[in-house]
């Protein structure tokens, strides 16, 4: 089975973002292992947004095994994508959007496949969701051109077009929601971390001061530290190596591995990083602090 993972323009870069601590992309190559898909191939921008992709593929060669990376300057059809990628046109293949976090099992659009037939996939959201009429749409296409049928699929999809969608999606996992929501075990959205609290999951070497005030969803990476007085949450991903310091405060925010938040610094709305901070919706400035009292960089060698 043949999987193609397109780009998309109101969802550039979005594969990057974490959702409960694993990027989407990594949950989208997780959850097409899962399900038996074999082969992969991935679109990426010419842009710096496909950066991320090309590291996570390299960086892990047993999930990327078998994954080609297809890379157009112009909009190329799916049909001609496999022939980019190098591979042998299936009977069948599958098609979905980057930063599409799945909820429904991929093989079932093979199993259900009628020769010679495409397919219009549609699937719903969830209840808590901005729109719960929204569809996210996938596409099973035939090696024959044909029109596609319109299709519900079992199961549900989030289609993630910011950083603060992510940032939602990973509370609800957190919190419990996608699990209590998903249709069937396998549709269920999996946190890789000790439950510490309500809504709290800390992975592999990560450490809260009893004395900090942390208040879920958060997921806190690995190595990661949180220390007395600090305040986190609701609704942050701390990345791997990340340093929150005594009087600083967190919230609704994702901060990228390896960032300092310094003493008494407040984080609202937005993604930090070492350089600085942007808004969760991708709008407006970068603001560039260049204060490393109040954002830094960690150095920590990780396991």
């Amino acid at each position: 089975m043949l999987c193609l993972i397109r780009r998309n323009p109101k969802s550039q870069g979005c594969g990057a973002f974490p959702v409960a601590g694993r990027s989407l992309l990594r949950r989208q190559l997780q959850s097409l292992r899962a399900h038996g898909i074999e082969q992969i191939a991935v679109e990426l921008h010419e842009d710096g947004s496909g950066e991320h992709a090309r590291r996570m593929l390299a960086d892990e060669p047993a999930l990327a095994r078998d994954a080609r990376v297809v890379t157009g300057a112009d909009e190329m059809s799916s049909r001609d994508m496999v022939e980019a990628a190098g591979i042998a046109l299936p009977h069948h293949f599958l098609v979905i959007r980057e930063a599409t976090l799945m909820g429904f099992d991929p093989a079932w659009l093979f199993r259900m496949a009628i020769p010679g037939e495409s397919v219009e996939g549609e699937v719903s959201s969830l209840s808590w969701w901005f729109d719960p009429l929204a569809l996210t749409r996938v596409w099973l296409l035939s090696r024959e051109d044909t029109e596609p049928v319109r299709s519900m699929v079992p199961g549900w999809a989030l289609e993630i077009t910011s950083a603060g969608a992510a940032l939602r999606a990973g509370g609800a996992a957190l919190d419990g929601r996608l699990l209590a929501e998903a249709v069937g075990a396998s549709s269920a959205v999996v946190v890789h971390g000790a439950h510490w609290g309500a809504g709290v999951w800390v992975a592999k070497g990560a450490k809260i001061d009893p004395r900090a005030h942390v208040v879920g969803p958060v997921f806190v990476g690995p190595q990661a530290v949180v220390l007395e007085g600090a305040s986190v949450g609701p609704f942050v991903d701390l990345g791997a190596g990340c340093l929150v310091e005594p009087g600083a405060k967190v919230r609704d925010a994702i901060v990228e591995p390896n960032t300092i938040i310094g003493e008494g610094l407040s984080v609202t709305g937005c993604v930090a990083s070492p350089r600085g901070m942007r808004g969760l919706s991708g709008e407006g400035p970068f603001i560039d602090l260049r204060d490393p009292l109040l954002l830094g960089e960690r150095r920590v060698v990780l396991p």
